[in-house]
């Protein structure tokens, strides 16, 4: 019943698209949400012109997916999204779902500053953050995916990396901001 019902909302959706009717139920067959693609169907294009993500399943501009000259249709099969979260997912040694759902339980924000995130922008600022005394550098630079404490935005990653996750240098810094500024200015005047 709600296949059904998809159906018929694509269909009200792009009623005004000139044509006859096989090009639009041609369009409903491609635009099936939750469809999945697969390598198979990685050079099928929709009316539009638009692609299908082989891991998140949405379809998408060409511009969204990068350039891969091995693929037959000489673009990566996954969009850049989904391949900027596998990567920063496998870094971790997480799985791209766990990295996804750290980012909803912390409400999309930052878990310091709750600065508001957005993990699919280009360039964004979500970097996950970890116990770096856990891990050993390896050639590899992975994580062992268990000392991932959360994300955070650039600033504040900075400013825990800069206090060598040293919890003592934070608290001296909250001491600091906090104290009397009239010692200061006292000096100042004699």
């Amino acid at each position: 019943k709600a296949k059904a019902a998809n159906k018929e909302d694509i269909k009200v959706r792009f009623s005004d698209v000139a044509g006859a009717e096989e090009e639009k139920q041609e369009l409903v067959e491609f635009s099936q949400p939750g469809k999945r693609a697969t390598r198979s169907t990685a050079t099928d294009r929709d009316p539009y012109g638009n692609k299908c993500c082989c891991r998140c399943g949405v379809w998408k501009p060409v511009s969204e997916f990068s350039v891969r000259a091995a693929a037959p249709d000489r673009l990566n099969y996954s969009c850049k999204v989904c391949c900027r979260l596998a990567g920063r997912a496998c870094i971790y040694n997480i799985t791209v779902e766990h990295l996804l759902s750290i980012y909803e339980h912390q409400e999309r924000k930052c878990a310091i500053c709750s600065t508001a995130l957005d993990i699919e922008q280009v360039g964004n600022n979500v970097c996950v953050d970890h116990d770096h005394s856990c891990c050993p550098e390896t050639g590899a630079g992975k994580t062992c995916g268990k000392c991932v404490r959360g994300l955070l935005c650039r600033s504040c990653n900075f400013f825990i990396g800069i206090a060598r996750d040293d919890s003592n240098i934070l608290l001296q810094a909250v001491e600091y901001l906090a104290r009397d500024l009239s010692v200061i200015h006292n000096l100042v005047q004699q």
